[in-house]
């Protein structure tokens, strides 16, 4: 088992990126274009990162997204659950 990250970092981004990658190629969306970005939001009880996910999946993006986003809501669990068991510190993801 691997040690929990405590901070996102521009490996730990690119890490988070191939797993999705991965992750749509297992799911047969194999030309899809996926980028990560993290912001710093500063909030009442301090600094909390956020972490935005985007998904390019061309011509198969309505097949990603479902009837009325199930399929992309379900995308959207499995990626937080991977994600948030290799951070320590709460992190938020859309």
């Amino acid at each position: 088992m691997t040690t929990p990250l405590t901070a996102l970092n521009h490996q730990s981004i690119e890490l988070i990126e191939e797993h999705i990658r991965y992750l749509m190629a297992v799911m047969g969306f194999t030309e899809t274009k996926v980028s990560c970005s993290c912001k710093e939001i500063k909030e009442h009880l301090g600094v909390r990162q956020h972490l935005h996910i985007a998904i390019a999946a061309g011509s198969s993006g309505r097949i990603l997204i479902g009837t009325h986003g199930t399929h992309l809501q379900a995308l959207q669990h499995i990626t937080r659950s991977l994600i948030r068991r290799q951070f320590k510190e709460p992190l938020h993801i859309t």
